[in-house]
């Protein structure tokens, strides 16, 4: 006997799946919101300082810009393709191993090159070689103007990925019964839209310069993804809340795995059956996936509503996906119970082709 309940037997495993799914999108959300108010404001107060620092008087050091000679000793290698590690001499007879942010040109750090060293805060942000035309500056990995680049794409990336985990389990939880034919493309666009800018926003932030400009260019990402989401999304659900399907009928049995949704009446909760017989004279359930035994014939009354797209709101709806990809619903109804059959989209013309059909409208 078939027992659709609507999925009670399993509330408590989709509950606490909401749960800890809303629970990792806002521990995503608030650790992306803690490293903005953190690291990310803490590197640029120090960019801020350091570029309205100016040229150290006689003797004084700290949060002014004091600037050494020094003499390259030649270059290490430290098998880096971005930095570059280069020896100098200081003028207190000491030696120091500098890490330049980019690889400079061979020809601006030649051995025995007499160049300056500029220091803030006790730490050599520049190496500044060559006299007028010729001159140049090098920044070293201590330079703090790029600081907030990390902390900032990895804050991004996570509001945007948790905020985009929060919404995919706000709208399953409360909007997705609503309208079939709004379901899908509710979901899709703004799920799909703010986990591409969760990929995009770092990118923004580890390749322009500065805060302002890196929040300007994510804006710039999130519009134009959305304009692609809206479009790709939109596509792909024009399809509508009722999917017509061609009854097929052959004259021979069809076996095919089908899922009750929400039916857990087999021995300790699991599910009743796995395969659906269809064929002349015959409409029934069994776990045989030959279909010759143990059958169990569906209710005289059951008759079809209307073939559908499988919601993430339906019971068992994660199990339904392990039936195919894509699976179609019959949403049926004997008496005053709904029954909802989940097929795969090939196998659903045989199960239509064998149910007595009743507008969809005399339900509602």
């Amino acid at each position: 006997m078939i027992e659709s309940n609507g999925g009670t037997t399993g509330e408590p495993r989709r509950r606490s799946a909401f749960v800890a799914a809303a629970a990792v999108g806002l521990a995503s959300v608030l650790a992306g919101a803690g490293l903005l108010l953190g690291p990310v404001a803490n590197a640029v107060d120090t960019e801020r300082a350091f570029e309205a620092a100016t040229p150290c008087a006689q003797g004084r050091t700290g949060d002014c810009l004091s600037v050494a000679p020094a003499t390259v000793v030649g270059r290490l290698d430290n098998g880096n393709l971005r930095h570059a590690d280069i020896e100098f001499a200081t003028a207190d007879g000491t030696s120091r191993v500098i890490t330049l942010d980019y690889k400079p040109d061979e020809r601006h750090f030649p051995a025995d090159r007499t160049v300056r060293l500029v220091a803030w805060r006790g730490a050599v942000t520049a190496v500044q070689y060559g006299n007028g035309p010729t001159a140049g500056s090098s920044t070293t990995t201590e330079n703090p103007l790029d600081d907030h680049q990390a902390p900032l794409a990895w804050a991004l990336g996570l509001v945007f990925a948790g905020a985009g985990v929060l919404w995919l389990v706000t709208w399953t939880a409360a909007f997705s019964t609503r309208s079939l034919r709004n379901a899908p493309l509710g979901a899709a666009i703004p799920y799909v839209w703010l986990v591409t800018v969760a990929v995009a926003a770092p990118f923004t932030a580890m390749l322009t310069d500065g805060v302002t400009q890196s929040l300007f260019w994510t804006a710039v990402a999130a519009a134009v993804l959305l304009c692609i989401t809206v479009a790709l999304c939109r596509s792909q659900v024009d399809r509508g809340e009722v999917i017509e399907v061609a009854p097929r009928r052959d004259g021979r049995e069809h076996v095919f795995p089908a899922l009750v949704l929400g039916d857990r009446s087999g021995p300790g909760g699991t599910y009743a059956h796995s395969h659906l017989v269809v064929g002349p004279g015959v409409l029934a359930f069994t776990n045989d996936p030959t279909g010759a035994f143990r059958r169990d014939p569906l209710p005289a009354g059951l008759v079809l509503e209307r073939v559908r797209l499988l919601l993430p709101s339906d019971p068992d709806a994660m199990v339904a996906n392990d039936i195919g990809r894509a699976c179609l619903v019959a949403q049926c109804r004997d008496g005053e119970r709904e029954v909802l059959i989940a097929v795969k989209p090939k196998n659903m013309r045989w199960l239509v082709g064998a149910l007595p059909r009743t507008d969809p409208a005399d339900a509602d």
